[in-house]
């Protein structure tokens, strides 16, 4: 069989954990915008060789793998377009919780990978666009933990507030605490200066385990319009209380909201004056695991409604299975939303079908989310494909360049999205590798302003095919946003 001959592929913007090897083909998923410039490397199995007719993935590659014995296997590999999912390159994840925070977004969510939800520790992951993923590295360990039991981080969800960040979690064993009560599930709070974490637990649950009927995880917090902060969770039960104005308890009542059909992982927005609740339904180990929405005139009352707004019946392929656990993002100041849901890693567990491995190899996955005229979301519809454009929030470049060797004209629009809006522009033209002009200009946008502008790049006659690059900095010289290239 191939796969035993060709073990993986991977290379900068390839979704390796995504990568479908079968008798005669290999699909490689990219990222969008990069499906015809990957350079994907091959790695095979000892004692085997690989041949390639060309380079051009996106067109399609025949090759071929010949073992230690003479034997022979012929291919065509491909190169195909993935918004989804969107962590491919960097492993396995489940419930990932999505927020948008300082000019980027992030994603937090369970580590998976691991049989049995075993997982031990919390990584989170940036992105100025939604296509191109930074792994920030872990930002919590149970190791540090000793409330935890060490083991079972599930589930997070991070906000700001008032210049910190709360990161808010599930954790504890199976039937175990401190204090001996039954579920042994608690949430807890660790707080930290920025988004990328390193955060610091407070040393015990904020929701420890019996507190309520039903296993205390999946926890949301939302910030209402008038300030008021509220913490959402639970497992068989839905449940709500406020928070102290630190975040870092409950305030008072616990309220029992629980709507129709729910399992957990609840996520509540506010549009136009109404509250959206939206929650899984199932088992995340199962195939049909769906997510179902319902609305409310408070943050603290039973939704009412309970229809399906994710579900694998909907999906555009049959292996896109499991669509539960989501988040929802709300692109700054704009009526556009994104659902961030997880679903069976493709083609891990596509075999399997479903069961606690499949259940423990998940991956995000990014569809669009949308409303009709009279406030009712639609069914969302899964799909390979996700975002494939970039969306970005904080600064962002658009323009061209055209002219001659001799003298290019660069047309660059620089918007501002609610950023920082003092940014530099460094222009770079190169020939061969070679520098030949190099102009760094200081810019100040507006915030939900933009501004365009016409820049001539003298780079000289007789120059070979000049490469040009413009690029937004930081005032430490860090890009903040995908830069423009010809």
């Amino acid at each position: 069989m191939l796969k035993e001959k060709i073990l993986s592929v991977r290379g900068e913007n390839v979704k390796k954990f995504n990568v479908q090897i079968n008798d005669g083909a290999i699909v490689i998923p990219v990222t969008p915008t990069h499906v015809g410039d990957i350079k994907p490397v091959f790695e095979l199995a000892d004692g085997c060789t690989l041949s390639l007719d060309g380079d051009d993935f996106a067109a399609g590659v025949n090759g071929s793998v010949t073992d230690e014995n003479g034997d022979k296997l012929t291919f065509i590999a491909k190169a195909v377009e993935w918004g989804n999912s969107p962590l491919g390159e960097h492993g396995v994840f489940g419930d990932p919780g999505i927020i948008a925070l300082d000019g980027k977004y992030y994603i937090y969510p369970t580590t998976d990978g691991i049989d049995g939800w075993q997982s031990t520790l919390f990584h989170t992951f940036s992105s100025p666009d939604l296509l191109h993923w930074t792994d920030e590295g872990v930002i919590l360990d149970f190791e540090d933990i000793p409330w935890t039991g060490g083991v079972m981080a599930w589930a997070p969800s991070a906000i700001e507030r008032n210049g910190k960040y709360y990161f808010y979690y599930s954790g504890g064993r199976y039937g175990w605490n401190e204090t001996g009560k039954d579920g042994g599930r608690s949430i807890g709070v660790a707080v930290a200066t920025s988004p990328n974490g390193p955060f610091t637990d407070i040393g015990h649950p904020i929701v420890p385990a019996g507190t309520m009927r039903g296993q205390m995880i999946d926890p949301q917090a939302f910030i209402d319009d008038d300030g008021t902060a509220y913490l959402y969770w639970g497992n068989g039960g839905l449940y709500v209380a406020r928070l102290s104005d630190d975040m870092l308890s409950l305030d008072g009542e616990i309220h029992t909201i629980t709507p129709e059909h729910f399992t957990e992982g609840v996520f509540v927005i506010k549009r136009n004056g109404k509250y959206y609740f939206t929650w899984s339904e199932g088992n995340t180990a199962r195939a049909d695991y769906i997510v179902r929405w319902g609305v409310s005139d408070s943050p603290i009352e039973r939704p009412t409604g309970s229809e399906i707004l994710i579900s694998r019946e909907n999906a555009r392929d049959p292996r896109i299975m499991c669509t539960g656990h989501h988040s929802i993002l709300q692109i700054p100041e704009a009526d556009k939303w994104i659902v961030c849901y997880h679903r069976f890693n493709i083609p891990t567990t596509v075999e399997v079908g479903e069961g606690l491995y499949a259940g423990s190899h998940r991956e995000p996955a990014f569809d669009l989310l949308t409303f009709d005229e009279n406030g009712n979301m639609l069914p969302v519809i899964p799909t390979l494909e996700g975002i494939t454009e970039p969306i970005h929030y904080g600064i962002s470049l658009s323009g061209t360049v055209y002219g001659q060797n001799g003298t290019l004209t660069a047309d660059v629009t620089v918007m501002n999205n609610n950023a920082n809006g003092s940014v530099k522009l460094v222009f770079d033209v190169k020939s061969r590798g070679e520098s030949v002009y190099t102009d760094v200009r200081q810019l100040y946008v507006d915030n939900f302003s933009s501004v365009s502008f016409k820049v001539t790049l003298p780079v000289g006659e007789g120059i070979f095919e000049p490469k040009v690059t413009i690029s937004a900095v930081d005032d430490d010289g860090q890009p903040v946003c995908r830069p423009l290239s010809r």
